[in-house]
């Protein structure tokens, strides 16, 4: 959630590249069905309404869109698991103070580049942003994905690329029943039992992992508890590329009858699809193109994450695989909202949304 507070001249005073008055209006006479744009609603107004509205209530509605999306179009599973994506990007915001205490001085350590680290989590099947952790730059991607294992369900399989591989992650992921597979590369997490494994010739292996101090306190650490698994079962998988180049991918899915190992190749490459989506978020729906300035006092530190549930990729999934438009369509994106819920959406034909912005709205 973000208030107006100044013209920030990094950030524009334009949200992909449209002004925010233009929007408004658009998306009014979209809601209402009209074929003429009305002024209902100042852009004075509703960044005065939007200063009472908590970043709670957006990341509650889009979670609520999601549930219902995927309850209307269900979901394809692989081997009786939802395949979901986690990855980490960065995040260009307004760049003033009240920005620079939130998310610090970015990569440049001088606040002139002010960035939010986020990390993803994406159902692969269905395309759908299923929750953003939002943190400083100076986070780490391990720290923020640990904050967003509440985000996942039961029966939901966790694939993370060659970033992430730590065993302390990994025992955590057990301590929680969260299946997972990720991939290592040759040094990974020092063991030289996965160097052994590569140098094998083997398809697949399980072996154990003896925690060692500096894993155990981090896993203290992460899972608030004295109490800490010493030993990890874990399996290896080859996968051989086109190219003749190996990877090798780690799961905690240990049944191989149930989990083939010729069948990993597959669900790892179906990882990049979460790639996909923050270049969409990104460079075709103007994730950056913030009408705002600052974080809402609420959300700074705490819940800095309310503009990514809220996005335009909840209102328009099929916009991000078929779509050639450069840019958002609003009046496709409502209807679409309309017809996937199977009835008129809440607040078509209410005054609900202007009743908050109109107050101190005269045009």
């Amino acid at each position: 959630m973000w208030q107006k507070t100044r013209p920030d001249p990094h950030a524009g005073a334009h949200a992909g590249g449209r002004s925010l008055q233009v929007g408004l209006d658009q998306f009014f006479c979209a809601l209402s069905g009209g074929a003429t744009l009305t002024r209902k609603v100042t852009k004075s107004a509703l960044s005065q309404a939007r200063k009472k509205l908590q970043p709670s209530a957006l990341a509650a509605i889009g979670a609520q869109w999601v549930r219902q999306w995927l309850a209307a179009v269900g979901e394809h599973r692989w081997n009786g698991l939802r395949v979901v994506a986690a990855d980490g990007t960065c995040v260009r915001v307004p760049r003033w103070r009240e920005t620079q205490d939130a998310y610090g001085l970015g990569p440049n350590g001088d606040g002139s580049v002010v960035m939010a680290r986020v990390v993803g989590l994406l159902a692969v099947d269905s395309s759908q942003m299923l929750h953003a952790e939002v943190g400083s730059y100076a986070d780490g991607e391990r720290s923020l994905l640990v904050r967003a294992l509440g985000a996942l369900s039961v029966g939901d399989l966790l694939v993370r690329d060659r970033g992430y591989p730590a065993w302390w992650l990994f025992a955590l992921f057990g301590q929680r029943g969260v299946p997972f597979c990720a991939r290592l590369d040759s040094c990974s997490c020092g063991s030289a039992k996965v160097r052994q494994f590569v140098r094998s010739g083997a398809a697949e292996q399980v072996i154990e992992v003896h925690l060692k101090s500096p894993d155990l306190a981090k896993l203290r650490k992460a899972a608030g508890q004295a109490q800490a698994p010493t030993v990890l079962r874990l399996r290896l998988v080859r996968v051989v590329l086109s190219t003749g180049n190996i990877e090798v991918l780690v799961t905690s899915l240990l049944d191989t009858v149930a989990y083939p190992a010729a069948e990993f190749a597959a669900l790892y490459h179906a990882r990049w699809r979460i790639e996909e989506a923050f270049k969409t978020l990104k460079c075709r729906l103007h994730l950056e193109g913030f009408t705002g300035s600052c974080p809402a006092p609420s959300s700074r530190r705490s819940t800095p994450r309310s503009w990514w549930p809220t996005s335009p990729q909840r209102f328009a999934p099929k916009l991000t695989r078929n779509s050639k438009l450069a840019k958002p369509n609003i009046t496709g994106s409502i209807k679409q909202l309309r017809s996937s819920t199977g009835q008129p959406w809440p607040w078509h034909g209410s005054a609900a949304i202007q009743n908050c912005c109109t107050t101190s709205s005269k045009s």
